[in-house]
Parts: C-alpha cells; structure tokens; sequence
C-alpha cells in the first residue's frame, strides 16, 4: 500500500509538472507574434535622448535641399535623426572633419583694433573654390559698434562698397562689448558686457 501511495504521489507530481509547464509554453506561444507578421523587422531599441544644446552644435553639412542618408554619408558626414527644432539632420563630425580656419599668426594690434591671419583647414572640398588664407581684421569703432572684415589675401575679389561715414581714428575705449575667440577652428562672438546677450 505504501509503495502504491508513492506512485501516486509520483504520478500527480508529474502531471502537476507537465501541465505548468504546458501553461508556460501556451502563454509564450500566445505573447509572440503570428510567425508572418512583420517577419524580418527589428525590435525598436531607445537610443539615449541627445541633449538640447549638442544638438543645436551640429555644424549643417547639407544645406541644400534634398537631403538624404545616402548624399550626406557620400560627403563623408554623419546622419541622424533628431528632433530638436533647428538642429540639421546632416552634420560635420565633432572636430574631426569640420571645415573652416585656423588661427596661423598671433594677434596683432592695428590703428583700430587687431588682425590675424587665417588658414583653411585640411577637410575635403565640397564648395567649389575655397579661399585658402584670410586676413581677419577687426575694429573698435565705438564703445558699441565693431566691425570685422575677412580679406583673400592671395585673390583680388569684389567687395561691396562701405557707406561713407566718418570713421574714428583710434580704437574706442570702455568698450560695452567684448570680442571672444577660439583659434582652432576659428571662432568668435561679440559678447555685451552689460546684458551677456551674444551679438
């Protein structure tokens, strides 16, 4: 008797067993899809959410219109989706491939403010024929007025002509703005000193 009571024992065990795993397998067949539907395409993956302000850093390396994947990566640029209002699609890899200038000279002091030369980074070609040295000079006009000009320093060029107005003959002082510059690669913003607000 007591061994008839063990096969019971052992026999509902097993059916206990099999019917919980019976149950699982249902409920995973039931969660997965028909084997047909959407066959081949990947679960989506949550990339991590681009901050704000690196977004709106993208240098546009597609300006133009049309824009797509296969023309952005085809100039050797990055292409990605964002959402940030502003931000392009089609950008310049961060300091690697970012075309522009670098600062060749020192600052050098001139009767209304400073200079410097400029020269055109290694990066590809990719909008006809780049100027290769520039010559940035800059002028304390007033105590609110500055004025910048980039000159080819190897190319005569057009330049629209400047209304006449009467200039001063010395750089102005207690400025109300300052000038802020980053050699490589070159940028500046003029900066008011009595609201902080980038001009």
């Amino acid at each position: 008797m007591e061994f008839g009571n063990k096969v019971i024992l052992f026999l509902l065990a097993a059916i206990l067993f099999i019917g919980i795993g019976l149950g699982l397998g249902l409920g995973l067949g039931l969660s997965r899809r028909a084997p047909n539907d959407l066959a081949g395409v990947p679960e989506p993956t949550e990339g991590p959410e681009e901050p704000v302000q690196e977004a709106l850093q993208r240098i546009d390396c597609y300006p133009d219109p049309g824009a797509t994947e296969e023309t952005c990566e085809a100039r050797g640029c990055r292409w990605s989706f964002t959402d940030v209002e502003g931000a392009p699609w089609c950008y310049y890899p961060k300091q690697v491939d970012v075309p522009g200038y670098t600062m060749v000279s020192a600052v050098v002091r001139n009767s209304l403010g400073f200079e410097a030369v400029l020269q055109r980074r290694a990066t590809p070609v990719r909008y006809g024929r780049p100027v290769v040295r520039l010559l940035f000079k800059v002028e304390l006009q007033t105590d609110k007025r500055v004025r910048f000009k980039l000159t080819d320093m190897d190319n005569e060029r057009y330049e629209v002509p400047v209304i006449d107005f009467e200039g001063p003959d010395q750089p102005a002082d207690d400025l109300d703005y300052e000038f802020i510059y980053a050699p490589d690669p070159f940028s500046f913003k003029i900066r008011r000193k009595s609201n902080g607000a980038i001009m």
